[in-house]
């Protein structure tokens, strides 16, 4: 833990901005009593904040001189600014007679602290605090990186905040001029993995950044960006309608790439995320354009005896890992129903909720087979399992790989996500959606389960009333449907692949 300094009072100007309230309202506590400023306090108390020891700065770059106004700040005082454009707000603050710290989270607020890169614009002032919050951020994961000046940072930004928004546009424009444009949806559904990153790119510029922040992006910093932007376009213009020139310039932008050490190894990588992300948005506009919520990729099999399922009287009775709702649950009834030759109301289940008592339950004969999962894409293997599975005896009948969507599960009478305090998780679960929470859900407080408390299990008890309303669970569509529950997230895992593994797997010596 960093040392810091007694800080008397922090104010936060912006608080009920998205930066504010899921980023830097969970930050600054720690360093002293905070001040919250929003568009609903009065001018009084606005200015009375003016009077803190360190003042925060989460407001839009127009809006910095009339908040400080007049006001001559103390020696001592240290203002913080998080300004996405700066446009000369060193200048502003220091007239004044204030320390200015000039940040910039580059990430927003949705992304988990250690993936986060911050830039430091210019100095950075010998207030303590300020080497202090560095240090704090470090601690953290953050990427800390320096960038020389205002106008270098503001220059940068035009790159790599204002592409992103223009070719927004230029997207829609030329969208327009497609002769019988399609649905998006039906655009996406029919893109190439480089189409399906462009449009990723283009979703999240619209739908992460509030319009006023887009439009300052793109018109701010001197206002120069939408005159480059058009003499720019002019020029690709040119370039496209004349064969040779157009050769010339595809040849020319690979050995660019080249040049600047982004070769072979770096673009290999590159489409690895290019293909995953061509691969989760299928899966969304599938789930879209489905009538179902959530659209079924196939089970993989990857082993599968020749024994038949058999049983010394009736059905087959089998034991699962969960209870009647679980993925497990869904497993198995997708291993025989996605069987052409199984018919899958042929069996019996018996919920035994953990591996170990399912591995032991075949192994004793007190039911004739069992169906565990031990290993998921996104969170490993998992321990209880794989331990059971080296304590007893028993044959290997199937072994397949189930796509997993993972849900946010409430209670019937819960409207929205407002309403809950606390996501509620098996901890394989979490696992799975870690990232998702991070970025969606921030300051949401994550309480896991004991190994022992199943998905479905935590549905059951969910609709029951025995977990309270104001908790949030993980499961299946499947328990949601089964339990009565309000689904408030669907697909909330990180990996687009989300898979876990099964066995299926019954006595060492089959029955004769």
């Amino acid at each position: 833990m960093t040392e810091r300094q007694e800080v008397v009072s922090i104010a936060l100007y912006g608080a009920l901005g998205e930066m504010g309230s899921k980023l830097l309202t969970p930050l600054f506590p720690s360093f002293g009593k905070v001040t919250s400023i929003d568009r609903n306090s009065s001018n009084a108390a606005s200015a009375e904040a003016l009077h803190s020891d360190i003042i925060v700065l989460s407001v839009p770059r127009e809006r910095v001189e009339a908040i400080i106004g007049a006001h001559q700040f103390r020696a001592g005082q240290l203002i913080i600014d998080i300004c996405s454009l700066k446009n000369g707000i060193s200048k502003a603050v220091k007239s004044r007679g204030g320390d200015l710290l000039s940040l910039h989270p580059m990430n927003g607020p949705l992304i988990e602290w250690e993936a986060q890169k911050w830039l430091v614009v210019g100095d950075v002032p010998k207030h303590p605090f300020a080497s202090q919050l560095l240090a704090h951020l470090k601690s953290l994961g953050v990427t800390v990186l320096e960038v020389s000046s205002e106008d270098a940072h503001d220059k940068l930004m035009e790159v790599v905040l204002g592409i992103p928004e223009l070719t927004s546009i230029a997207i829609d424009r030329m969208m327009e001029e497609m002769a019988d444009q399609p649905n998006l949806l039906e655009i996406l559904k029919a893109g190439s993995p480089a189409f399906a990153a462009l449009m990723a790119s283009y979703i999240h510029t619209i739908g992460s950044t509030a319009p006023w922040l887009r439009a300052d992006l793109i018109s701010g910093s001197g206002g120069t960006l939408p005159e480059r932007f058009r003499l720019s376009m002019k020029k690709a213009a040119d370039e496209i309608t004349d064969p040779p020139s157009l050769h010339s310039k595809l040849s020319a932008q690979l050995e660019s790439l080249t040049k600047q050490g982004l070769g072979e190894e770096f673009r290999a990588g590159v489409r690895d995320i290019v293909i995953g992300t061509f691969s989760f948005l299928n899966q969304k506009v599938e789930s879209l354009l489905s009538d179902e919520k959530t659209e079924q990729r196939p089970l993989v099999i990857q082993y599968e005896a020749q024994d038949k399922f058999t049983a010394r009287d009736g059905k087959p009775v089998f034991g699962i890992h969960g209870i009647e709702g679980s993925f497990t649950d869904e497993a198995l009834y997708r291993f025989f129903s996605e069987n052409p030759k199984s018919d899958p109301s042929a069996y019996e289940i018996k919920e035994l909720v953990h591996s170990h008592n399912v591995l032991r339950a075949v192994n004793a004969g007190e039911v004739d087979y069992g169906i565990f999962a031990f290993a998921n894409s996104g969170s490993g293997g998992y321990l209880a399992s794989i331990e059971a599975m080296g304590q007893f005896n028993y044959r290997l009948l199937a072994l397949f790989v189930m796509p997993i969507s993972m849900c946010i599960l409430a209670h019937s009478s819960v409207e929205s996500m407002s309403e809950i305090s606390t996501f509620y998780g098996h901890p394989v679960a979490i696992a799975q959606c870690r990232k998702t929470l991070a970025r969606r859900w921030p300051g949401m407080k994550i309480e896991p389960m004991t190994d022992e408390m199943d998905t479905a299990l935590s549905a059951k008890l969910l609709s029951s009333g025995e977990i309270p309303k104001d908790k949030a669970v993980f499961a299946s569509a499947r328990a949601a449907k089964l339990y009565g529950l309000k689904t408030l997230a669907s697909a909330v895992h990180h990996d687009p692949n989300n898979a876990t593994a099964f066995a299926i797997v019954g006595p060492a010596q089959p029955a004769h």
